[in-house]
């Protein structure tokens, strides 16, 4: 049995800034954007054409405490390279919030489960995102010390 959970061709989340607007008629409160309703219809989709992974998921992720997510977020290259072959402003961690949010109601999860977040850009026709979800042990959430000699010199 593996322990993890692999998501491909998830759908590309909102950024932050894309998620809430204001509600200046009423001077306050917050709404969810066209954006971000967009994104939760076609995640509805998504999960309904990967019915299995989703429930032989839940069955492993329901009795982890400890997980870790790794995210490769796809973009046309145009989206993420100038002409000249230079990175283009796009941040990618102003995604990860609306991804995590969903993936955790997806697996009915609490998020404050993802104790590790990796995540990458590359270039590909479309945008999307595969998402890895792995089982972390307590052990991993505490940090390994090394020992570097350096120049008689010790390093922690």
């Amino acid at each position: 049995m593996t322990n993890m959970v692999k998501l491909s061709k998830f759908p590309m989340p909102p950024s932050v800034n894309e998620m809430y607007a204001n509600n200046w008629k009423a001077g306050r409160g917050r709404f969810k954007t066209k954006e971000y309703i967009a994104f939760d219809n076609i995640c509805h989709l998504w999960v309904l054409k990967n019915q299995k992974t989703i429930s032989d998921g839940k069955l492993l992720l329901k009795q982890a405490p400890f997980l870790e997510i790794d995210c490769v977020f796809y973009f046309p290259e145009s989206r993420i390279l100038t002409k000249k072959g230079m990175p283009k402003r796009l941040d990618v961690d102003n995604r990860v919030k609306a991804l995590l949010d969903k993936v955790s109601k997806i697996f009915e999860l609490d998020d404050s489960s993802f104790f590790r977040h990796t995540y990458h850009k590359l270039v590909a026709v479309d945008n999307y995102c595969d998402l890895t979800i792995s089982i972390l042990s307590k052990q991993d959430l505490y940090p390994t010390l090394t020992v570097h000699k350096v120049g008689g010199l010790t390093e922690h």
